[in-house]
């Protein structure tokens, strides 16, 4: 069995480098191409908002982006009104 943790670390690393060209494979660059080096959070749906403020808080206090992760994606999880996820899901 896979630990949430370890899905969540393998995941994150195949989608960044399949996201990416071989010109880009050395920085991050935002949609305008500008290089980007400051951690970012990011979400698509309304409900999110909510995981993206937990995840902000454990990144703008130094914290590891897997932890940041892993926090913002427990916030829809544990939200029985959310249908598409967890409890309510």
């Amino acid at each position: 069995m896979v630990s949430r943790r370890k899905f969540l670390k393998t995941s994150a690393a195949v989608s960044g480098l399949a996201m990416m060209d071989k010109s880009h494979a050395a920085e991050m660059l935002d949609f305008a191409g500008r290089k980007v080096n400051k951690p970012i959070v990011i979400s698509t749906w309304n409900f999110g908002v909510a995981a993206n403020a937990e995840a902000w808080k454990i990144l703008s206090s130094g914290g590891r982006a897997l932890d940041a992760v892993e926090a913002g994606v427990k916030v829809p999880e544990a939200d029985p009104n959310n249908q598409t996820v967890g409890l309510g899901g």
